[in-house]
C-alpha cells in the first residue's frame, strides 16, 4: 500500500501496532467500519473494459512538474456480470501523453485483486507510480489506461458499460506538466531581461544562414514572476548595427498549449521556433540575428530591463543561380504541381544489370518558387509492377532544397539509380515524380498539359540486361 493509501486509511481508523517477541514492530492493523469508508475518486473516469473491472476514477496531482515522480491511484468497481471469473495474470497500465498523442511514460502493475474472489459492487484501488520525463514539453497532459494479461492481450473497452454511464474518452484529462521553479535564481549581469519579468537565459540555432532555408531554434526562458501577459517572440535579420531590418517573423510561445500567462514566477520554458528566411532576401553583410518581445496585438516592442537583444552575428550560406538552358539530350514539357517544370533529361545506361546503376541527369526549371521542400523519386518498374530500381531524394546538389529555387532557374539534378542484384532482367519503365517527405503526397503531373496516371512521369524504357 502506498503513502497516499495509508494517509487515507489513517484518517478514518484506529490503529495498532503489532511487534514480534522481541519488540520490534511486525505490521500496523488499520480497524475501519465499511460504512464509514467513503473513498470516491477526485477525477471521475468511467472505462468498462471486457471481463475486466469498471474504472470510475482516479486521483492525482493537478499539476504536474516534470523529473518528478506521481502515485496515481486508479479507482476499480466491479459489475454484476463479473463474479467468479476466473484468476488471470492480468497488468493494470497507465501512459502520460501530450497534447500531440506522443507518449512520454508508462507503467504497469499487477491486478492486485484476483478474479476469483470477486463480487458485484467491490470496489478497490490500484496504485502506479508514473516518471514525468525532464524532457517533455510543458503545458496539458492527458492519461490512458489499459489492462492487459499474458494470453489474451489488451483487455477491450466496452462502448458503454453495463449498467452504468457512457463509457468516458480513452484519454483523461488534461492536467498541466510544469517546470520546477528555480530556487535562490541569480541572473548574470549580462542577461537580457523583458519587461521586469522575463528573461531570456540562452538560445541554440545554426549561424549559418541561406535564402530559401528555415532557421530553426530554441530560446530557453526564465519566468521572474507570474506572467500576466501572453508575450510574443519576434526574430529579426538587420545590418551589422541593427537599424537596418532586412527580414523580422513574429511567433505565439507555445500557443494553445502553454501561453506564457500560465507560466508561474521561477518557471524555466523552452519554446521552438522556425523562421522561415525569403527566397529573395537582401543579403546584407554581417548580418545579425535579433530577438524582441512584444505584448499580444501591440506592435511596439517592450522595454529590455538589462542586457542587449543581439543573439548572434551570422553567415550567409549563398550559391549560384542558373538562368540559362543547357544542351539536353532528351528535351521535356512536363509541369509538377504549378511551380517546377522538367526541361529534359539525360541517361547513361552503360551499366544497366542486376546490381549496376543508371547515370540519370534531371533537368529542372522554376517557375515560381516552391512552396515546399519536395522529394524526387525515381523508379525502374518491370513488367510485373514489381521495382527493379529505386531512388528517393531531394534534387541532388547545391540546389537541393526545392523551396529556394527562384523564378526562372535551372537546376542540374545529377542521380544514380542502384539496380537490384535480383532484377529478373527485361524491359523496365523509368518513371519520375515529387513528393512532400511529411505527407507523401505526390504532386500531380501534366505532360503537355495532360494528367499523368499516378501523379508520375514515365521518362523511358530501359533495357535491363540479365
Amino acid at each position: 500500500v502506498d503513502a497516499l493509501a495509508l494517509e487515507r486509511l489513517a484518517s478514518q481508523a484506529e490503529i495498532e501496532e503489532v511487534a514480534f517477541e522481541n519488540g520490534d514492530p511486525a505490521l500496523t492493523v488499520y480497524r475501519v467500519d465499511p460504512e464509514d469508508i467513503d473513498w470516491s475518486p477526485e477525477n471521475s473516469h468511467v472505462l468498462d473494459f471486457q471481463d475486466g473491472p469498471r474504472l470510475i476514477g482516479y486521483d492525482i496531482p493537478e499539476t504536474l512538474f516534470r523529473g518528478d515522480t506521481v502515485n496515481l491511484s486508479l479507482h476499480w468497481e466491479v459489475p454484476g456480470d463479473r463474479q467468479g471469473l476466473p484468476n488471470r495474470l492480468a497488468f493494470i497500465q497507465a501512459r502520460l501523453e501530450d497534447a500531440s498523442g506522443n507518449v512520454w511514460s508508462q507503467a504497469e502493475n499487477l491486478l492486485g485483486y484476483p478474479q476469483s474472489g470477486w463480487q458485484e459492487g467491490d470496489r478497490f484501488v490500484q496504485f502506479l507510480d508514473l516518471e514525468i520525463p525532464d524532457g517533455m514539453p510543458p503545458g496539458p497532459a492527458f492519461f490512458g489506461f489499459g489492462i492487459r494479461d499474458w494470453e489474451s492481450g489488451p483487455y477491450r473497452v466496452q462502448t458503454s458499460p453495463a449498467g452504468g454511464s457512457d463509457t468516458a474518452s480513452p484519454l483523461a484529462g488534461p492536467l498541466i506538466v510544469r517546470s520546477k521553479p528555480v530556487s535562490d535564481f541569480v541572473l548574470d549581469a549580462d542577461a537580457v531581461v523583458f519587461d521586469d519579468s522575463l528573461a531570456l537565459l540562452g538560445s541554440s540555432f545554426s549561424t549559418l544562414i541561406a535564402p530559401g532555408l528555415p532557421l530553426d531554434l530554441s530560446l530557453d526562458w526564465l519566468a521572474l514572476e507570474d506572467l500576466a501577459e501572453d508575450y510574443q517572440v519576434q526574430l529579426q535579420i538587420t545590418g551589422p548595427d541593427s537599424s537596418v531590418v532586412v527580414h523580422e517573423q513574429r511567433f505565439p510561445m507555445w500557443p494553445g498549449t502553454y501561453p506564457p500567462s500560465e507560466w508561474g514566477a521561477g518557471e524555466r520554458v523552452t519554446t521552438f521556433h522556425r523562421m522561415e528566411v525569403p527566397v529573395d532576401i537582401e543579403t546584407i553583410d554581417n548580418p545579425n540575428l535579433r530577438v524582441q518581445i512584444l505584448k499580444p496585438g501591440e506592435s511596439n516592442s517592450v522595454s529590455m530591463t538589462q542586457g542587449a537583444n543581439t543573439l548572434a552575428q551570422m553567415t550567409w550560406s549563398l550559391r549560384e543561380h542558373d538562368f540559362e538552358l543547357p544542351q539536353i539530350t532528351h528535351p521535356v514539357s512536363a509541369r509538377f504541381g504549378e511551380s517546377i517544370e522538367l526541361i529534359g533529361y539525360d541517361l547513361d545506361e552503360s551499366d544497366s544489370q542486376p546490381g549496376g546503376e543508371l547515370r540519370l541527369t534531371l533537368y529542372w526549371r522554376a517557375l515560381d518558387t516552391p512552396s515546399d521542400g519536395y522529394t524526387v523519386f525515381n523508379h525502374l518498374v518491370g513488367s510485373d509492377g514489381q521495382f527493379q530500381g529505386q531512388l528517393d531524394s531531394p534534387p541532388i546538389g547545391e540546389a537541393w532544397l526545392t523551396a529556394s529555387w527562384l523564378p526562372g532557374e535551372v537546376i542540374v539534378d545529377e542521380r544514380i539509380i542502384p539496380i537490384h542484384p535480383d532484377a529478373p532482367g527485361g524491359l523496365t519503365r523509368l518513371v519520375v515524380g515529387l513528393y512532400t517527405a511529411g505527407d507523401l503526397v505526390r504532386l500531380p503531373v501534366y505532360l503537355d498539359g495532360t494528367p499523368q496516371q499516378g501523379d508520375q512521369l514515365e521518362l523511358t524504357e530501359v533495357l535491363v540486361r540479365p
